[in-house]
């Protein structure tokens, strides 16, 4: 259960870290200049990427242990706070409305989560402690990406060589990560390895 959410994190957590560090220019290089301005919203969204897309273990979960009656109460509280959130960030614009329905995911991966710690030994420090490892991470990628987009942008290089830069430098930091460091990440990187490897061979 910890390493399917682990396996996640260490897979959504670059790619969040790209959407925060160069979403104009994403925006812009695949719609067009017109849609730069979305970009901010891509940012926005980014930062709760790594939530939306791991509470789905939990929810797994869940439903494997058959509590229909808690999953479904869990899911009317998510879809409740997705309205309201929704309705109170309209009237402040768009970037609010990301801002509160993110928020909405990050209130529905620690009520899934609760839900499933409650039947299992997966304490809340364990969640925590996890979420912290990754964000510590993705801490010197972070910065190095960060320093270099400033840079591209001071130079207005174009959107194609500052979105591929920051890909490619990104991928580097964590790659060396994974194969000087493998025991930052914990048993993730020996699974993901285990499967491309087996996938090779067949």
């Amino acid at each position: 259960f910890l390493t399917a959410h682990s396996i996640l994190l260490a897979v959504t957590t670059p790619i969040s870290v790209g959407f925060c560090l160069v979403g104009p220019e994403l925006m812009a290089l695949l719609f067009g200049d017109q849609w730069e301005v979305s970009g901010r919203l891509l940012q926005v969204l980014g930062v709760y990427l790594t939530f939306r897309v791991t509470y789905k273990v939990s929810d797994a979960c869940i439903r494997a242990l058959g509590a229909v009656y808690e999953r479904a109460a869990a899911q009317a509280v998510f879809a409740a706070l997705i309205v309201v959130g929704a309705y109170t960030g309209a009237t402040r614009g768009l970037e609010s409305v990301a801002w509160l329905v993110g928020g909405c995911y990050l209130a529905n991966f620690s009520i899934m989560y609760w839900l499933c710690s409650r039947r299992l030994e997966a304490g809340v420090r364990m969640v925590v402690a996890m979420l912290i490892r990754h964000a510590l991470i993705a801490l010197s990628p972070a910065i190095a990406v960060t320093l270099t987009v400033a840079f591209m942008r001071q130079a207005s290089l174009a959107d194609h060589v500052l979105v591929g830069a920051a890909c490619l430098l990104l991928g580097s930091c964590y790659l060396a990560v994974a194969v000087f460091r493998p025991s930052w990440f914990g048993e993730e990187v020996a699974v993901i390895l285990g499967r491309i490897t087996s996938a090779l061979k067949q």
